[in-house]
């Protein structure tokens, strides 16, 4: 379906808070690209103050092991915003910046000690180098600005226009987004800029095939015309004595000619997106002139696979241990039990996720899942952690990476199979003599039944092949699932602690 690569693309997070908080998330801002149609903004402090998050831990949890939060960021940051460019077709972002504010006002000699980054200068700012990739830069007291991947004269172009910038430059839609929680006190937001990305008739074409506007007997031209008009695509959060969310679609055109199938074409759009997520299927629906919009509880493992698309890793950004030392340059060695423990775990949370069959309905998705989670743990920061697990994750990256080559594998070889099936037309004569190409009489009966035929050839072989990557992608994942059950057994016998 056409929309099936927009769900995986929501992923803007807004958390505001009022008065002056509000101007400094402003500042912040300011040194987001123009260019941008994804945008995050969080505000830690009010997230971790909830009444859930203080009941649940969830700024001790995430200092301690932030590998396995949805999103990365410094865990000492007050505020963070994060943005992208995001490629529609591949799902990939071309480039991300984050600015964070951190509690702690941290010496770029200090954050190179922490991140390993190389020192340079940008615009006449303080800069690092990442190991890892992009370029961190401090603006200012307590302010640090991270954009991947590693081009520096976009990077010196970015820091330019930052610099010299003081308000957002934003699209009307992005900047909607950052306004509404400041009218209704939304913690949370991930907003994505869709204006202009489809047209009406590729829409058309896409919708022939919907099944949820057949089963609901949903005009198609009328359908089309609505979804063509999407403005963009925001899910809001709010965190209080628990986790609720509201995921909404946006369009310039009134929505009446979908509200009957409003919930069901969501969820479809993120199944065969790959991104369905376990509490969407009960969440309660709701349309207004020009939305629609699905809402209900929400689990921290449901954002995160939300949040997967995103790439740009800002943890590293200051992370102060006692004294001032990190866990990588702590020789002792309860400091790489730790390190080693959180790594495990982060690999072990992925792992988990994977196993939720939720949004699987379209199979090919499910690779994109596999390439996602892989670059995750890929990801991972690895200083201090025990190298016999940094081997670990890297071979489950790899077998994980097998997953995806044989899910796409499945598509080609089906494919290419599917295309020799024979469609040319059909001729025969009927016992009259009727040659079966003419337009009535003998042979019309027969070329439906031939090009049914061929049809029904192409279904089986798509179901052989995907039989067949299906087969091996479960023994792959069932080795993956036994060597971590081997790698826990000998970590708690190594470290004496239970893993």
């Amino acid at each position: 379906m056409f929309l099936r690569h927009l769900p995986s693309l929501v992923m803007g997070c807004t958390l505001l808070t009022t008065g002056a908080a509000q101007a400094e998330f402003a500042d912040l801002l300011a040194k987001v690209p123009r260019d941008s149609n994804l945008v995050v903004l969080v505000n830690a402090e009010k997230a971790f103050g909830s009444k859930v998050g203080v009941a649940e831990g969830w700024r001790q949890s995430y200092r301690s092991n932030s590998d396995q939060a949805p999103l990365r960021m410094p865990p000492e940051a007050s505020e963070y915003v994060l943005a992208a460019t995001i490629d529609l077709a591949t799902l990939s972002p071309r480039r991300e910046t984050a600015v964070a504010r951190l509690e702690s006002d941290l010496p770029m000699t200090v954050v190179a000690r922490l991140t390993e980054g190389v020192a340079d200068k940008i615009g006449g700012l303080e800069a690092l180098a990442m190991p890892r990739g992009g370029y961190l830069v401090k603006f200012g007291p307590h302010e640090y600005g991270l954009t991947a991947p590693s081009d520096r004269q976009a990077a010196s172009r970015w820091v330019r226009e930052a610099s010299g910038r003081a308000r957002a430059d934003l699209s009307p839609y992005l900047a909607e987004a950052a306004e509404y929680p400041d009218r209704v006190g939304t913690e949370f937001i991930l907003a994505l800029d869709l204006a202009g990305a489809l047209g009406e008739s590729a829409v058309r074409r896409a919708l022939s095939g919907s099944k949820v506007l057949a089963d609901g007997g949903v005009d198609l031209d009328d359908a089309a015309r609505v979804l063509a008009s999407v403005r963009g695509m925001t899910l809001g959060v709010r965190t209080t004595e628990r986790v609720v969310g509201s995921l909404k679609f946006d369009f310039a055109e009134p929505v009446d000619a979908i509200t009957t199938v409003a919930k069901p074409l969501l969820i479809e759009v993120l199944e065969e997106g790959g991104v369905a997520f376990e509490e969407a299927y009960d969440w309660a629906p709701g349309t207004a002139e020009k939305s629609v919009r699905i809402s209900g509880e929400m689990s921290v493992a449901s954002l995160r696979r939300l949040m997967s698309f995103l790439e740009l890793d800002a943890a590293a950004i200051g992370q102060p241990q006692e004294g001032g030392e990190s866990i990588a340059t702590d020789p002792d060695y309860q400091a790489q039990q730790q390190a080693t423990l959180d790594y495990f775990h982060g690999i072990e949370e992925h792992l988990h996720d994977l196993k939720r069959e939720h949004g699987a309905k379209s199979y090919y998705s499910i690779g994109r899942w596999f390439e996602k989670y892989a670059n995750r743990i890929d990801r991972m920061p690895i200083l201090g952690v025990d190298p016999t697990v940094v081997d670990f994750g890297a071979h489950i990256v790899s077998q994980m990476r097998d997953c995806v080559e044989a899910i796409k594998g499945a598509g080609i070889q089906s494919g290419a199979r599917g295309a020799s099936v024979s469609s040319s037309s059909y001729y025969s004569s009927d016992d009259t003599g009727n040659s079966g190409n003419s337009l009535f009489g003998g042979g019309y009966g027969d070329q439906v039944d031939a090009v049914r035929g061929q049809e029904s050839q192409r279904r089986a072989i798509r179901t052989e092949e995907r039989a067949k990557s299906s087969t091996t992608v479960r023994g792959v994942v069932r080795q993956m699932q036994e060597d971590t059950s081997r790698m826990r057994r000998e970590l708690t016998q190594k470290y004496q602690v239970e893993f």
